[in-house]
């Protein structure tokens, strides 16, 4: 068993070995070790022994010793130099996890061939690992995928993971040993539930990094809402109306439309929020351009179903296809020898509202005014009909239409606004 000898307590500074500023190591305060009690080095009692070759020289400089489980508290020692080939003067410093000095004293300690007390050099101290890089979260049904960077320290022993349920605070391990490969799933999650992780690289030493940046993921059910049926599209003038089933899904959010201007893709998103009714209109076409739709149903967890069937329609502007009459004005024009004659202005539209020009429109005068007569409409729809003169003092007629023809249009009567007026 290797012993050393208390042969003083008198306090003293740390001496780096390299020039510097300020000390490398805390000040001391007074010793805490009185009298000359025999001190077993690879015990419990004090430092940790490594067993590496040793070296004349190779001990001076300052050094932080780990203690043993019993002992406690950290132990720093500085080798002054050898006196004999195996006895070495030491300066023994007590301190606390943060390095304040709690006291010292210097030894004498014999140290064999092959044998000596080193673990960390305080005026050049080991580096820590750096911290891993690039940690990403991905969510899963009752999981969660973590992924990182693989460190390029020499002498990488592995990394911890650590979790919390908040961001700043409270981050724990979570596994036993450390983990060689740069992955882990997290299954003791619960869905719905926010957890934040970082991740720390350990060397060979023990010696472990800073965390990394953290990542956070929600683990959430991870089976999509059926694709939706039954999609129509039907085209109008500047606009495409959609319309499909209801899904059924206790957890539905809502409804993507996607859509191209070739069919079978490539699609492209119409909303970016889901929408809650199963119907959708399209105002951001252009008439004569076919448009393909699908559909896709999303529910709360952010799962999105495949495409429906493809439906597709062409926008266009109205096209008219029947006219009617949309009104008769009735009048006398009074002429030379004191004749009359009865007129009837007859306006006709098509089913879009739009005058029809070229129309020959046919009708009846009774009364006064007993005849038929025949008119082509002007640019403006309305065609003049008119009698014959006549000496009447006081004439009262009727006008009706009879038939209206025309080129490319029906004559709708039923949707007459009038088919006959009484002067």
């Amino acid at each position: 068993m290797m012993r050393a000898v208390l042969r003083a307590a008198v306090p003293t500074l740390f001496a780096c070995a390299t020039a510097a500023a300020q000390p490398c190591g805390p000040d001391l305060a007074q010793p805490i070790l009185e009298g000359g009690p025999i001190y077993d080095v690879d015990g419990a009692d004090l430092i940790t022994v490594l067993p590496v070759p040793f070296e004349d020289g190779a001990l001076e400089g300052q050094w932080l010793a780990v203690p043993t489980e019993e002992f406690g508290p950290l132990e720093t020692i500085e080798i002054l130099g050898n006196v004999h080939y195996d006895q070495w003067n030491i300066s023994v410093i007590t301190v606390d996890e943060d390095l304040e000095s709690l006291g010292g004293s210097n030894w004498w300690m014999y140290l064999p061939q092959d044998a000596f007390a080193i673990v960390r050099d305080l005026c050049e101290p080991t580096p820590l690992p750096a911290a891993p890089l690039g940690l990403t979260a991905a969510s899963g049904d009752g999981s969660i995928s973590l992924e990182w960077s693989a460190s390029s320290e020499p002498d990488l022993a592995g990394y911890r993971v650590h979790r919390s349920l908040v961001s700043n605070d409270g981050y724990a391990p979570l596994h036993a040993g450390l983990l060689t490969g740069t992955s882990f799933v997290d299954t003791a999650v619960t869905n719905g539930t926010t957890y934040f992780y970082v991740v720390t690289a350990v060397d060979t030493e023990g010696l472990e990094s800073t965390s990394s940046a953290l990542a956070s993921a929600v683990p959430h059910e991870t089976t999509p809402p059926a694709a939706p049926t039954g999609l129509v599209a039907i085209g109008g003038d500047d606009v495409v109306e959609l319309d499909w089933a209801d899904n059924g899904e206790a957890d539905l959010a809502g409804y993507f439309v996607y859509r191209a201007t070739a069919s079978g893709g490539p699609y492209s998103k119409r909303n970016w929020s889901p929408l809650a009714a199963s119907a959708y209109t399209d105002t951001a076409v252009a008439n004569g351009v076919t448009y393909h739709y699908v559909v896709t149903a999303a529910d709360v967890s952010g799962n999105e179903s495949t495409a429906s069937g493809e439906a597709s329609a062409t926008p266009s502007a109205p096209t008219a296809t029947t006219l009617h009459v949309a009104s008769i004005d009735l009048s006398v024009e009074s002429l030379p020898g004191n004749r009359k004659r009865g007129v009837a202005l007859v306006t006709v539209v098509d089913d879009l509202g739009a005058p029809v020009a070229g129309a020959q429109v046919t009708g009846t005068f009774t009364g006064s005014f007993s005849q038929g007569d025949t008119a082509t409409t002007d640019a403006n729809g309305v065609a003049r009909l008119e009698t014959s003169k006549k000496k009447v003092k006081n004439p009262a007629f009727t006008f009706c239409v009879t038939s209206i023809s025309h080129g490319s249009l029906t004559y709708a009567p039923g949707d007459d606004v009038e088919t006959c007026d009484t002067y």
